[in-house]
């Protein structure tokens, strides 16, 4: 119970800075990159511009770096695709810490549970038999009622882990999707961008 104990404050812990991290990067507050695409489509690079602000942080970050890299004209398609590619996964493992920890407790906290229950209907079942012929069903229901709160416990530690660690990863995903549609859309169009455009666009970054 301890253990388990000790597993329910780390994950509370867990879940309560990972709300707090989506929050500083704008992932609740913030407009998704629908905007920002359609702006790309549209071909209106005053409204990008104005646009971006309204991304999330790391979207933005992706999203600006991927403008700049593609008005250098020294890197080929595949090298501008590595660097935003690595950038964006930069920026994905910076969301994606501490989840697995997350995870972690939530696969872990019923198998000790259960541990927990079979060494207490251990304890349970030697204490009948110490009793010998003064057993009660009492007693055995009292020892076996105690060696369940374990596994209730751990249930109850496990399942709303693995619905946030369901729900983080899912904001993360939709993240990734937008990264993948903004980055496609400018490496098609960012290189007919004039040159005041061009400043104006690697000046957000």
């Amino acid at each position: 119970m301890y253990v388990l104990l000790a597993f329910s404050i780390f994950a509370l812990a867990i879940v309560l800075a990972k709300f707090w991290q989506f929050l500083q990067c704008g992932l609740y507050i913030k407009r998704d990159a629908s905007e920002v695409v359609q702006k790309l489509l549209e071909g209106s690079n005053k409204i990008i511009n104005s646009s971006i602000n309204n991304l999330s942080l790391p979207l933005q970050n992706v999203v600006c770096f991927a403008f700049d890299c593609c008005q250098n004209e020294n890197l080929t398609e595949d090298n501008i695709r590595a660097e935003v590619s690595r950038v964006g996964s930069a920026e994905i493992r910076k969301l994606e810490s501490s989840l697995r920890a997350l995870a972690s407790i939530a696969y872990l906290a019923p198998l000790v549970g259960l541990l927990g229950t079979v060494t207490g209907m251990i304890k349970a079942f030697s204490q009948v038999e110490a009793a010998a012929s003064r057993v009660s069903p009492a007693l055995l229901a009292g020892g076996i009622w105690e060696a369940l709160l374990t596994t209730a416990f751990g249930l109850f530690i496990a399942i709303p882990a693995m619905a946030f660690f369901y729900y983080f990863e899912g904001k993360i995903d939709l993240l990734k999707a937008h990264i993948k549609d903004c980055v496609s859309l400018i490496m098609i169009r960012a290189r007919n961008n004039s040159p005041a455009d061009r400043l104006a666009l690697s000046g957000k970054q």
